[in-house]
């Protein structure tokens, strides 16, 4: 059975059909995170498209003479098959009633990562657009640029196809994007309130935990929903993203006053006093941090290790505060004691916001 044209909510990983947006546009709608609502026009309707006008040899032939901008006209005087041309808008008016205001997305989907592609996503409205469009999608994949990518490293222009997602172009409240790099980051071109700041940091930590690679995730709020709509490489480059495991405490916060000045439970260990970055490379397991604030997220990185922290000041930050409580330790905020010395014996407890030294027993 042909699978022209996949509601993207109800679309898999698989990338040869989807190609790789989709397929992770699709991961991400499994774990419950809202995408704007669209569908997929998948590589089997590219294909469709090629057999029914039979262009694979016509298009080999202007390939082999190094015409690409021909292969690209003969594309867009080509009819779309009248499977496909019913199937896209079929799902086009299963959006909704789209207003003669109101736009769709449209956004390439390839299948192979090596295959460079220099497209950037349209935004279109009304039906009389919308299969020129798609065609010129199709076309682009003959520009100039993306035809001599695969030439010069002698890849089959008909080895992979491509895929385009279409979707509706929601009318947002404020934009960012989550870089999951290192920690999770959040970038908000608007204020956002510490609710709309934890739903993202859980959405960065979702997505974060799908892939092994660090991934740049642009994100809306419309209407008060947050919606991701792209995902892709981070701009800092390619790194294993690692994530603290969530746990279950069974140690709550008994002191109420004490809830946003603590995390965790009771732990003994050595105190490790942090001055400097050196310092802080140098954690050991077991030892009991003591550092002066936590700002960014690469010190997060190193405190893996630690049985429990103490941050002289508090810790503004939300976001690092959350991923603090998920990390497993206990941490005490806002206390400073000249006392404190490297290799002293001391306990965390951070149900009563407080440090003491050596082992203390309830």
């Amino acid at each position: 059975m042909q699978r022209l044209v996949v509601d993207i909510k109800n679309a898999d990983e698989d990338k040869l059909l989807h190609g790789e947006k989709g397929a992770e546009l699709a991961s991400i709608s499994s774990l419950g995170i809202n995408i704007p609502q669209g569908f997929i026009i998948t590589t089997e309707a590219y294909f469709e498209f090629i057999e029914q006008n039979n262009l694979r040899q016509k298009l080999n032939h202007l390939i082999n003479a190094g015409a690409e901008k021909k292969a690209k006209k003969l594309i867009l005087e080509s009819v779309i098959p009248k499977n496909v041309f019913n199937e896209i808008f079929k799902a086009y008016r299963g959006l909704g009633k789209l207003f003669e205001d109101e736009f769709v997305t449209l956004n390439p989907s390839i299948t192979d990562t090596n295959d460079y592609f220099k497209y950037s996503p349209i935004k279109i409205k009304g039906e009389a657009v919308l299969l020129q469009s798609v065609k010129e999608f199709w076309a682009s994949y003959f520009d100039e640029e993306n035809f001599l990518h695969r030439q010069s490293r002698n890849m089959s222009h008909f080895r992979t196809g491509i895929a385009i997602l279409i979707q509706k172009d929601l009318k947002s409240d404020k934009t960012g994007s989550i870089t999951a790099d290192k920690g999770i980051q959040i970038v908000s071109k608007n204020k956002i309130n510490e609710k709309e700041s934890f739903q993202l940091l859980d959405i960065g930590q979702k997505i974060a935990s799908l892939h092994y690679f660090s991934k740049k995730i642009n994100w809306i709020i419309a209407n008060g929903k947050i919606y991701v709509t792209d995902i892709g490489p981070s701009h800092y480059g390619v790194s294993k993203v690692a994530m603290p495991e969530a746990i279950l405490r069974s140690d709550p916060l008994q002191d109420e006053h004490k809830e946003n000045k603590s995390i965790g439970g009771i732990a003994t260990g050595v105190a490790k006093i942090i001055d400097n970055k050196k310092d802080i490379l140098s954690i050991k397991n077991g030892d009991v941090v003591i550092i002066s604030s936590l700002k960014d997220y690469d010190q997060l990185k190193s405190l893996k290790r630690a049985k429990a922290v103490v941050v002289n000041s508090d810790i503004e930050n939300q976001h690092i505060k959350m991923v603090l409580s998920q990390m497993g330790f206990p941490v005490v905020m806002g206390i400073y004691d000249k006392s404190f010395r490297n290799g002293m014996i001391v306990t965390v407890d951070a149900r009563k916001g407080k440090v003491y030294q050596g082992e203390f027993k309830n």
